[in-house]
């Protein structure tokens, strides 16, 4: 079973360019800006391998915690923002290890946030970039 972590905001960018970073398969589980929100996300990885089969990938578009745009929604969470401060966000080490134990491997890792963080505007840059 593989996993593709995507790190994203802008999930319109995968939608018009999923052949960047999406492998061209009929079966894979998306989980978008969801994982830092899920109280037990080995359970949800554990669901969508039993879904998939071992034949499918599984896609997350998320964001780092070591990362400029976590700092940015923890310093909402601080604030005590309605949906920010319910967030969770993980390290590459700690989705690894926690997707290893879904008994998925990581294949691919891709970036695409390299705007500063903000919430007023769309995401402009739509860039891919292997590794994060």
């Amino acid at each position: 079973m593989v996993s593709y972590l995507a790190f994203q905001e802008n999930i319109l960018l995968t939608i018009n360019q999923p052949s960047l970073w999406i492998p061209k398969v009929d079966i894979f589980v998306l989980m978008v800006v969801s994982v830092c929100f899920f109280e037990e996300p080995l359970r949800a990885f554990e669901e969508a391998h039993r879904v998939l089969k071992n034949d499918g990938y599984l896609v997350l578009g998320l964001v780092l915690s070591d990362s400029p745009w976590a700092d940015f929604y923890k310093e909402k969470a601080k604030k005590g923002h309605p949906i920010y401060s319910h967030a969770r966000f993980y390290s590459f080490g700690e989705l690894s290890s926690i997707l290893t134990q879904a008994s998925f491997r990581v294949e691919r890792v891709c970036t695409t946030l390299f705007e500063e963080p903000q919430d007023q505007e769309p995401v402009k840059n739509q860039e891919i970039r292997e590794g994060f």
